[in-house]
């Protein structure tokens, strides 16, 4: 399986002042432009509406959908699914550590595209894939800024990662980040 990211910039603004990288769950894909930009079914209205988004806020625009949201289908079946994840905890992770993976690498990525080397990373992600994200920041000092939503109160109802809650629950994981993390529900 690759990493998937579309980075997205509009060609009238020639030095984006930020580069927002959006971490995709199920339903952020399924309502998200890039979706229809992967599939080549975007409307022009859509495409009118990202280049005016670009434009007005002077970025340009990064997605990234981590393992088992779409464009890959594995998680589908649910016997399917429940097997992967049984799969994962033999080898001593999980699908939600794994994805912290892939985020760390989409982020990595964007920043070592040559137009954005030097140009500030935020990340926007929601719920559990926003814990993901965070986490993925915490070992990347590249991400700048954190925009994450509809987050768990604990780590307990957050994703799953192997005896997390010995170290910490997700109260110190958002003092760990400080700044970098605006919070609309912690």
């Amino acid at each position: 399986m690759g990493l998937w990211l579309l980075v997205v910039q509009d060609a009238k603004v020639k030095k984006p002042e930020k580069v927002l990288l959006t971490v995709l769950d199920a339903q952020s894909w399924t309502n998200a432009p890039a979706k229809w930009l992967w599939l080549s079914g975007a409307t022009a209205e859509a495409m009118a509406t990202l280049q005016q988004e670009m434009r007005t806020r002077r970025l340009a625009l990064a997605f990234t959908p981590p393992r088992g949201v779409e464009p890959g289908k594995w998680l589908s079946d649910p016997k399917k699914a429940i097997q992967i994840r049984r799969r994962y905890m033999l080898l001593g992770q999980t699908l939600d550590s794994m994805r912290v993976w892939d985020i760390r690498r989409a982020a990595q990525a964007v920043k070592a595209l040559p137009e954005f080397k030097k140009t500030p990373l935020y990340m926007r992600a929601n719920g559990q894939m926003g814990v993901n994200a965070a986490y993925a920041a915490l070992f990347e000092p590249e991400i700048q800024k954190l925009k994450l939503e509809g987050l768990p109160a604990s780590q307990a109802e957050g994703p799953d990662y192997l005896n997390v809650l010995k170290v910490w629950d997700l109260p110190q994981l958002w003092e760990a980040l400080g700044e970098r993390a605006d919070m609309q529900n912690p």
